[in-house]
């Protein structure tokens, strides 16, 4: 009977050295939960990088499209400006007295009529 009972703790006591074998190891998890953090660091810090950078860019181009809506309203203005009857009575005036275009006054007009079941053909 000795000899079962000395057995059975032998077994036992194998048994619980494999327990305490796959025990926790709180070094081991340290350095992985370490090693996992610096990694969403760096990955987060760069998800910042790029999201600011894209944010800088928005911006820039909203600026950019405001000046050129106000540059474009400006010439809008200029352009009725320049193109309003007074200015081109002025310009008519001005390239008659200087013989370019050679513009002439015109005396009588005549419009040419187009009957509906008449084609013009040359």
């Amino acid at each position: 009977m000795i000899n079962n009972s000395l057995t059975l703790n032998h077994l036992f006591v194998l048994r619980n050295n494999l327990v305490l074998k796959k025990r926790f190891d709180l070094r081991r998890f340290c350095l992985w939960a370490s090693l996992l953090t610096v990694i969403l660091l760096i990955f987060y810090i760069f998800q910042i990088n790029i999201e600011s950078s894209e944010k800088y860019l928005i911006q820039k181009y909203e600026n950019k499209l405001n000046q050129l809506i106000k540059e474009n309203n400006s010439l809008m203005a200029n352009s009725f400006q320049v193109n309003s009857l007074d200015n081109i009575a002025a310009l008519l005036e001005k390239t008659t007295q200087s013989q370019e275009l050679r513009f002439e006054k015109v005396g009588r007009i005549h419009y040419i009529r187009i009957l509906d079941t008449q084609l013009v053909s040359r």
